[in-house]
């Protein structure tokens, strides 16, 4: 009897009852659409002994030479971007890597595209790949932007088109405008595929480059860590659908970056694409103006920093064709030792370090 006596004295709520307007704003929160990026966790940083600690996005270039933006494109802009790159997953490929004595398959997929219709092939999206020499990409075949259907070639061009804005805002001090020529694609299929801490090589590049990745897809976390700090620094960001990370600087001089294997819970699924991530990032070769001497193996020298400088060295290569698909394919040709200084790598290094503000200018996108 006293229950029912409690429920009669209860107002009832009617069609017209206005709710406080607390409860209001959380019902809009649980009703509304929600994004990957709302459920994806915090950057956070390591600096040597300590404990890794939360960081705001916008705050990430106090700890390293790199920004990190959630939502970058529009959202329909993304999404159909993320649909034609599944739709052409197909013609992505492992590629052969030597390690541990015996060829072996790259973790991921890859693919080049070139951001200029009429643009020569580029060696970063053939033989040397994305620089990942210590992980199999220099032997990534040559750019596949022919095969390409023409609406994913429009929509990287306009992706990169929106990369190159993004990027004057958030660096006004550059000598030179940033238009991204070409894009690798990585793509990883499960939490089990991943790619090893690397820096990118700097022969098509130059010094300082910038390079900015566009995750669409599965969330994974994206490593930085620096070689030669004092005490050493570790970010990890975790990249949800239709993020970016910009390295500027010396990140590729003194960072390395990696996406490394996870655990299957700690990949954050998509709703089109499950467990899937596409990572495409976009550089700008600057090889017309970069004059390449030749390595002892009569092939172009790669050009790295290596700890009080720059210097042009041999690289190492894969055997010509196909040999490496044979079960007796040999090792590919070992480095051939040759090493030189690049005056002109270390002026130009200073030149863009006298010209590009200290701390970036992060600018949201809207």
């Amino acid at each position: 009897m006293r229950d029912e006596r409690a429920r009669e004295k209860r107002p009832r709520a009617t069609a017209d009852a206005e709710l406080p307007p607390e409860r209001t704003t959380r019902i809009a929160n649980v009703l509304r659409p929600k994004r990957s990026s709302d459920f994806a966790g915090s950057v956070t940083v390591k600096v040597g002994a300590e404990a890794p600690r939360r960081v705001a996005d916008a705050s990430l270039h106090q700890y390293a030479p790199a920004a990190f933006a959630r939502d970058f494109l529009p959202a329909r802009e993304a999404h159909a971007l993320l649909r034609l790159l599944h739709a052409d997953g197909a013609s992505w490929r492992r590629h052969p890597w030597f390690i541990f004595n015996q060829w072996r398959e790259t973790p991921r997929c890859s693919k080049g595209f070139r951001m200029e219709a009429s643009a020569a092939p580029s060696r970063i999206c053939g033989e040397q790949g994305d620089g990942e020499a210590r992980h199999g990409s220099i032997y990534a075949p040559a750019d596949a932007s022919a095969d390409a259907s023409p609406d994913l070639l429009a929509a990287l061009r306009s992706a990169s088109a929106r990369l190159a804005e993004h990027v004057a805002q958030i660096r006004p001090g550059r000598a030179a405008p940033w238009l991204p020529t070409l894009a690798l694609g990585n793509r990883y299929a499960d939490h089990q595929d991943s790619v090893g801490a690397h820096s990118d090589y700097l022969g098509e590049l130059g010094p300082r480059p910038i390079i900015v990745g566009l995750a669409l897809g599965a969330c994974r976390d994206f490593v930085l860590a620096s070689r030669a700090a004092d005490p050493p620094t570790t970010v990890r960001i975790p990249m949800p659908h239709n993020s970016i990370v910009v390295m500027w600087g010396e990140c590729q001089e003194r960072w390395d970056h990696a996406v490394p294997a996870c655990g299957e819970g700690a990949v954050l699924r998509h709703a089109l694409v499950g467990p899937v991530r596409y990572s495409l990032t976009f550089r700008m070769s600057r090889a017309a103006e970069i004059s390449r001497p030749k390595c002892r193996c009569d092939k172009p020298a790669e050009l790295k920093w290596r700890g009080t400088g720059y210097r042009w060295c041999c690289a190492g290569h894969a055997p010509r064709g196909d040999e490496h698909t044979r079960p007796d394919a040999p090792p590919p040709r070992h480095p051939c030792g040759f090493s030189a200084e690049s005056p002109w790598a270390t002026a130009e290094a200073a030149r863009l370090a006298a010209a590009e503000p200290e701390y970036a200018r992060v600018v949201q996108p809207t």
